[in-house]
């Protein structure tokens, strides 16, 4: 998990019992006729703003003390290659680190590259120049494969990192896009879903957090089917997820001030603005 801070951390839980939610929602979507595409998803809550929102929890901890930096230490630290501007993740099972360098133009010091790094002295185990460009989100790692997305293309690569065809892609899924969302209620100036934290469930399938609609989105490794959407909120950076002690899917990220969004809500006639608040 790269970019996690300290500070602004949010826990989420996310009901692993997709089936008992589903059928929930399918009766209630029954109910309400002329209920929108977008409200019938499972875990549905409106957006900000819109009636019956409900507000997320988030957990910031208290102010550092010297009690508490007691509990937290850096007990090692190993230096990524030079120039290195990209993203990480870690295998816990087999204790195998890789970084994936952002591609031109977000980095200017060359292409975009794989690589395996030693976690005990940071030597560079493998690597390999991989063809991607511009800026993306973490890659994660399940059952032998890295998989890399790239949100402005819409794709999900499927990677090897074993030692005899490290960094070969052995397939490409698509993702959805906003289109797939039916956001009905709101535009959006491009197509893509754009997505920086990105998580492994513990049924392995790959969560990403959609930062330009502020929702947790659950798809199908092998062939990039949606298969689950929750609310959440925008300004959402590195996440991981773990299974709780229920079975309940717990996904922990930070927040991200910097991608806060406000809203402006514009009567008709001639009154004046409302007041804009951030969410």
């Amino acid at each position: 998990m790269s970019g996690l801070m300290i500070a602004g951390l949010l826990v989420t839980g996310v009901d692993a019992q997709q089936k008992r939610s589903k059928q929930k929602s399918q009766k209630a979507s029954q109910s309400q006729k002329g209920q929108t595409q977008q409200d019938k998803t499972v875990d549905t809550n409106p957006r900000p703003g819109q009636p019956g929102h409900k507000a997320h929890k988030e957990w910031q901890g208290d102010y550092p003390t010297v009690a508490a930096l007691e509990n937290f230490k850096v007990v090692k630290t190993i230096k990524p290659p030079q120039n290195f501007l990209g993203n990480l993740t870690y295998d816990r099972e087999t204790g195998r680190l890789w970084l994936v360098s952002l591609g031109p133009p977000s980095n200017t010091n060359g292409p975009s590259m794989l690589y395996e790094m030693d976690i005990r002295d940071g030597k560079i185990l493998a690597q390999a120049e991989m063809p991607f460009k511009g800026d993306f989100g973490d890659p994660v790692f399940i059952d032998g494969y890295l998989y890399q997305g790239i949100f402005h293309e819409s794709k999900m690569y499927k990677i090897s990192v074993d030692s005899k065809d490290f960094g070969k892609i052995v397939s490409t899924v698509p993702l959805p896009t906003l289109t797939d969302l039916n956001l009905i209620d709101e535009s959006h100036p491009l197509p893509f879903i754009e997505f920086g934290g990105v998580g492994v469930t513990p049924d392995k399938k790959i969560i990403l957090h959609a930062d330009d609609v502020g929702e947790f989105i659950t798809v199908e490794p092998s062939n990039g089917r949606l298969i689950h959407r929750v609310r959440t909120l925008k300004a959402l950076g590195g996440l991981d997820a773990v299974a709780g002690t229920k079975g309940e899917t717990l996904v922990v990220a930070n927040s991200d001030p910097r991608g806060g969004y406000w809203r402006i809500v514009i009567p008709a006639g001639n009154q004046p603005y409302s007041r804009a608040k951030r969410y």
